[in-house]
């Protein structure tokens, strides 16, 4: 890398001004008299031919076939089934019950006394009379200054404690094994015999009567009416309507624009170019020389 001294170019912004034309659009109101044109609706008449279908009514005569149903009676025959009943003998098994006496064992429930001891502890006592001096205040003393006394009588019970022993009778209920004899009813199978109807099928031919209906053939004739229609050409007036075009005139204001000329100052930014040296580092290339070891190749031949 040196140093080197080079000439370049910097811009610098620079603000100017400079006198500009300018052409402005001024607008002038004034009333003008316009012509337009109006469609006016009008009522026409006018004749019209039409075709007119009509219905004409004529009468036909047609024949036609019908067929007509002929009845009769005729014999058919046809084979049935005819029932014939016989008795048969039949066996059939019943239950029938028979009853038996048998030996059962139960329990049975019986209320049985029991004597046991049980001690009581009860009060033996006695009354006693007993006399007590009471001790009876007066109306009329000041205080309670007490004038006399009495004596009372009165009953006291007086408690004797004693624990007994006493016999109780207690019931007890005790289950017992019992023997009895009951009744059973018991099923036996018994076989028996009985007469049952019995139905079975013959077969047999017969005769019925049965009515057969047949077609014969007959013609008829009928009349009908028949509508054609038939064209006929009238004349009839049609009114329609027809715009016809009218002038009128009408005072509108209209705005047109006169052009002024205007002159203004305007001021712009210019970048003016100007010559600088700078001191810049660069690198630069030079030829070194250097010495280098190349393996020699030998010949023989």
């Amino acid at each position: 890398m040196e140093q080197r001294v080079v000439t370049c170019t910097e811009y610098v912004a620079e603000q100017r001004q400079r006198v500009v034309t300018c052409y402005q659009r001024i607008p002038v109101m004034q009333q003008v008299a316009r012509q337009y044109t109006v469609m006016v609706p009008e009522m026409r008449t006018k004749m019209v031919s039409c075709t007119v279908y009509k219905p004409v009514y004529s009468t036909r005569t047609c024949q036609y076939q019908v067929q007509i149903p002929v009845y009769s009676v005729v014999d058919q025959p046809y084979t049935c089934s005819v029932p014939v009943y016989s008795y048969e003998d039949r066996t059939y098994t019943v239950m029938v019950p028979h009853y038996e006496t048998r030996t059962g064992i139960r329990k049975v429930c019986r209320v049985v006394p029991v004597q046991t001891v049980q001690t009581v502890v009860c009060d033996e006592g006695h009354w006693e009379t007993r006399v007590q001096e009471v001790r009876c205040c007066r109306r009329g003393c000041a205080g309670s200054c007490c004038c006399g006394s009495r004596m009372l009588c009165r009953k006291v019970w007086v408690p004797r404690i004693v624990t007994k022993e006493v016999p109780v009778t207690s019931w007890q209920t005790v289950v017992e094994d019992q023997p009895y004899e009951y009744t059973a009813v018991v099923c036996r199978p018994e076989v028996r015999t009985c007469k049952v109807r019995v139905c079975h099928y013959t077969t047999e031919t017969r005769v019925r009567k049965v009515q057969v209906c047949r077609y014969r053939t007959e013609l008829r004739t009928k009349t009908y009416q028949v509508c054609e229609m038939v064209p006929e050409v009238q004349t009839r007036p049609v009114t329609y309507t027809v715009s016809v075009p009218q002038v009128q005139t009408r005072i509108c204001q209209e705005t047109s624009y006169r052009i002024e000329q205007v002159q203004r100052v305007v001021t712009y930014t210019v970048c003016v170019p100007r010559q600088v040296q700078k001191v810049v580092r660069e690198p630069v290339c030079r030829m070194v020389q250097k010495t280098v070891l190349v393996p020699a190749s030998c010949c023989c031949n």
